[in-house]
Parts: structure tokens; sequence; C-alpha cells
């Protein structure tokens, strides 16, 4: 990201979000941004990995990922702070699973599912984003269906818009690109394990899963302002489940819940 645009998400965020979270979450992007130029730097240098498959285990499984840049890399080593969100996620996950991963980014959520055996189904708006998803599907010899439409509270055409990294592509009024959005009560095969991770529009996609909720086995949901976790906990406990935190080194927090 580069400073210019550093400054103009930082002065959004001021205006949009609580100060302690704007000045945590735009710290978190300077430090990032500063981390991945300087990897950049130095894997350019190198030739190391670019535009090339990279092995990995993650959750027990050897995966392998399509690694465009610097994050890539990292995400397949560390699933970028999440691997404790990723392990616990997946250990609900076999063969007669069928898996959501809402908000699936590149897939790395995905790509684990689907070799551990789930049904797995990948929601992601992001043209270029889910393109990656078809590649590391290819790569790992496994079949997701890819479904590039968002989740929502309903069956509509929303503006998204992307905050200079494919991580922010998010709904916002200002947007310039029109993405259809489903009700997950609509969608079918109906999910056993659920990952939410939508950029700040959390509590509409469960707004949207009344009937879903019930059923499911296991649902984690990354919550990118604080103010709403409880909110959200209240929710899934409302379907029936029992609520816990998982710790990271991540700014957001991680909301889980099994069914009881």
């Amino acid at each position: 990201m580069g400073l210019s645009n550093w400054i103009k998400n930082t002065q959004s965020r001021f205006r949009s979000e609580p100060i302690t979270k704007a000045v945590q979450t735009s710290l978190w992007d300077l430090v990032d941004g500063l981390w991945r130029r300087v990897q950049y730097v130095w894997l350019s240098r190198i030739g190391h990995h670019l535009n090339q498959g990279y092995s990995t285990t993650l959750a027990g499984e050897h995966v392998e990922f399509v690694t465009v840049d610097l994050t890539d890399i990292t995400r397949a080593k560390t699933a970028l702070g999440e691997e404790r969100v990723l392990e616990w996620l997946m250990a609900g996950i076999d063969s007669d699973c069928v898996f959501w991963d809402i908000g699936a980014y590149r897939g790395t959520y995905s790509i684990v599912a689907a070799v551990k055996g789930a049904t797995t189904i990948a929601f992601e708006p992001q043209a270029d984003n889910m393109a990656i998803i078809r590649d590391n599907a290819l790569l790992n010899g496994v079949t997701i269906d890819d479904r590039e439409v968002a989740l929502s509270d309903s069956t509509t055409s929303r503006q998204f818009y992307s905050h200079d990294r494919d991580s922010e592509f998010r709904i916002d009024s200002s947007g310039d690109q029109s993405i259809r959005t489903y009700r997950g009560d609509q969608v079918s095969p109906k999910p056993d394990v659920i990952k939410i991770d939508v950029e700040g529009h959390e509590s509409a996609v469960l707004d949207g899963m009344d009937t879903v909720l019930p059923s499911i086995r296991r649902i984690v949901i990354e919550v990118h302002n604080d103010d709403e976790v409880r909110d959200i906990e209240e929710r899934l406990t409302t379907a029936g489940l029992n609520v816990i935190e998982i710790p990271t080194d991540r700014p957001q927090t991680y909301v889980a819940a099994v069914n009881s």
C-alpha cells in the first residue's frame, strides 16, 4: 500500500470507526506495508517462490499455493497468524462435511478443507482472487465450488469498493463495482462448517442465515469491529450454539461457536 493510499484510508477510518480501533488498524496497515516492501525487495533480488507453487503444511494437511505476491508466501507458511483458528475449524471437517468459506480471499481455508475431503464452497466476489482460488484448486487436485458472489442479508446487487488491497474488497456505497449478494438461507447445499471473513459485513451475513445456523457443527467469524463482538456472540447463542473466542496475535477478534 502506497503512503498516499494509507493516509486516505486512515482518514476514512477516523471518520467511520472508534478512535482506538482506527489507530490500531492504521498502525497495523503501516507496519504490514513496510514489511511487505522489505520482503518484496529481498525476494525480488533472489527470485524466490514468486509465481510458483509453494508447498506447506497447514492444519495437518500437505497443501500447495500459488504465490503471486509476498503475502501469499507468508500465508502459506503461517496462515498470517491464524494457525489456531484454522486448526480449530478444520478439526470439524471430514469427507461428509459441507464447508462454506464466506469471504474466501485466495482460498487458504477452502483448499485445506477440500484436501480433507469436504464438499467446499468458496464465496469470493473479487474476480482476481477467485482466479487464484481456481489455480490453487488445480494445483492441489481438488474440486471447489467457486461462487463469485457475496453473502448478505438480502438477495440483490450492491456496490463494492476495493480499499487498495484485494483483501479489503468490501460493500461500500461509494464503490464502482456492482456485485450480486444472496441470503445464505437461499444457498445449497447447506453447510456443516462455516468461516466468515467479510471486512465488517459479518452481522448482515448472519442475518441472512437464520435457518442455516441452528444445524451447523461449528463456525468461526473474523470480527473487524470490536463493538459488534457481543452482538455477534448473542446471535450465535440465540441459534443454539456454544460460543468461544480463539486467541491470536492478529488485531481482529475471532468468534467461534459449536453446536451443543
